[in-house]
């Protein structure tokens, strides 16, 4: 992939989470979705490496310092949390966390998010 392609995509893809940091605090009204602190974190519920779940509202939710460290740190504790306490979630968590990620999400896949989460974060 040439240079400039390689810079592009990082940009858009910065710019993706930059976006979808906005959105998932708009969402949340800037608490912690598990304890309602003051949340400052955007956790991923499937890893941030799987670009196709990156940026679904769903996978993310804002979380104080402390929750976010727990979620990091003992998952399967967070998970029974979030089985609980947000079902919809869970329930998208259960059915999407068995996708394999085939093959490589392009460059034109990323503009496209892009532009979706620029109309939700408004």
């Amino acid at each position: 992939m040439p240079e400039k392609t390689r810079a592009s995509r990082r940009y858009l893809i910065a710019e993706c989470d930059k976006l979808f940091r906005i959105l998932i605090r708009e969402r949340s009204r800037g608490l912690c979705e598990m304890c309602s602190l003051k949340g400052e974190h955007v956790h991923h519920i499937i890893k941030r490496r799987y670009l196709r779940y990156r940026w679904v509202k769903r996978n993310g939710m804002m979380l104080c310092p402390s929750c976010h460290q727990n979620a990091e740190e003992k998952q399967n504790s967070f998970l029974d949390m979030l089985r609980i306490y947000h079902s919809k979630i869970w329930q998208w968590y259960q059915q999407s966390k068995h996708c394999d990620e085939a093959g490589t999400i392009s460059t034109s896949w990323i503009m496209a998010i892009r532009e979706e989460l620029k109309g939700l974060a408004k």
